[in-house]
């Protein structure tokens, strides 16, 4: 007899564990935030009519253009990498923080040629941190992690790549007072400019009000208004459902004075300590009607040879079927990614090999550390 063998998406297991989690919820309080949750339900619906006739009349009035996404042919086979990282932090003995980093860096040798074969190189991190009160461990961490995928976006350049993908902003340090984060990250970018290296950031989730500031209301952030925005232009200008779109790039730059940020300054400033101009592209791509928004993010050197439209339309050619981002983002997030539930299992797997060797009362000792939340 055969076995029948089923393969859960992720998708499939956020909706059991939420049923696991109904189940456990008190009967009475599921009954009164049934109740509670149906009126706000009730006024975020009466605030999205609000908002599709908002988006109606931006497009109608041309303030904002939404456009189809084309085929890009000329760069496809062109040397592309993704880079990214993640970390999870363990509690220690003391103020003792340990934090696993994961950083990962694939590679499209030749492109879209390369794309059933990427090359996939990953690395893990141990740092050991005691931040002073009230800084956190997290964001010490944070800045060390983004440190690293900082030297795999100059790893990836020296290797040549033509276009490095990375998960989140081209700028964005977990700690604006951090000087030496800023100092190293805008060395690594413009290493990469001169090599050659066009720098694209896919940001998931953001809170920019770039299109927003476009309506004079400052209570709305771009997530608030996007989706709707591109929904209503799908049905507004007949475009097939499954067609990306975006809208009208942008420069951000400290001459033009657009959407500048105390982030920016301050590597404006450090770009200009080596006579560049920080230069960003920005636009936000919706992959097709009903999906969420991201936003993208782009330098390129003065030797690039494309449009800003033209890559806008690359990055949109990397959203291979069945995904919402591009390929090597997508690719390099699940390859570095620390769960929080495989980093206890694989300690909980390191301390049951010391059983052999270790005394009984020692392991007693550790494993009421472990149920209070310490970790050795």
């Amino acid at each position: 007899m055969g076995v029948f063998h089923y393969s859960l998406t992720d998708t499939d297991l956020e909706r059991i564990l939420s049923r696991i989690e109904v189940q456990k919820t008190y009967p009475p309080l599921m009954i009164k935030l049934v109740e509670e949750i149906h009126k706000e339900a009730y006024i975020l619906y009466n605030n999205v009519k609000v908002l599709r006739r908002m988006a109606s009349e931006i497009l109608d009035r041309g303030l904002v253009n939404i456009r189809r996404i084309g085929r890009n042919t000329s760069a496809l086979n062109r040397f592309v990498c993704g880079v990214d990282g993640s970390f999870y932090v363990l509690k220690s003995i003391g103020r003792v923080f340990l934090g696993i980093i994961g950083l990962a860096l694939v590679s499209f040798t030749k492109g879209f040629e390369s794309i059933r074969q990427p090359d996939i190189d990953v690395k893990v991190l141990i740092e050991k941190v005691k931040p002073p009160p009230p800084i956190s461990p997290e964001d010490i961490i944070g800045i060390r992690m983004m440190i690293g995928e900082s030297k795999l976006i100059e790893k990836a350049s020296s290797m040549g790549a033509d276009f490095v993908f990375i998960d989140g902003p081209i700028i964005d340090p977990p700690s604006f007072s951090d000087p030496l984060y800023v100092k190293e990250r805008t060395k690594a970018l413009i290493n990469s400019l001169e090599k050659g290296t066009t720098i694209i950031g896919v940001v998931k989730r953001f809170e920019s009000t770039i299109i927003a500031s476009i309506l004079g209301n400052d209570e709305l952030l771009d997530t608030d208004i996007l989706p709707i925005l591109f929904n209503t232009a799908y049905k507004k200008f007949g475009i097939p459902r499954d067609t990306a779109t975006y809208t009208n790039p942008i420069i951000i730059s400290s001459s033009n004075g657009n959407h500048l940020s105390a982030v920016f300054n301050a590597y404006s400033e450090e770009f200009a300590k080596h006579n560049y101009e920080l230069r960003i592209i920005a636009s936000f791509i919706q992959p097709g009607y009903g999906k969420r928004p991201f936003r993208v993010e782009i330098i390129s050197p003065e030797s690039s040879d494309m449009e800003e439209d033209e890559l806008i339309n690359l990055v949109a050619a990397w959203i291979t079927p069945g995904l919402d981002v591009p390929l090597p983002v997508y690719l390099a997030h699940h390859s570095c990614m620390i769960r929080k539930r495989v980093a206890q299992l694989v300690l909980s797997e390191a301390l049951s090999r010391l059983a052999s060797t270790a005394e009984e009362e020692d392991l007693s000792n550790i494993k009421a550390l472990l149920e209070c939340g310490e970790v050795l």
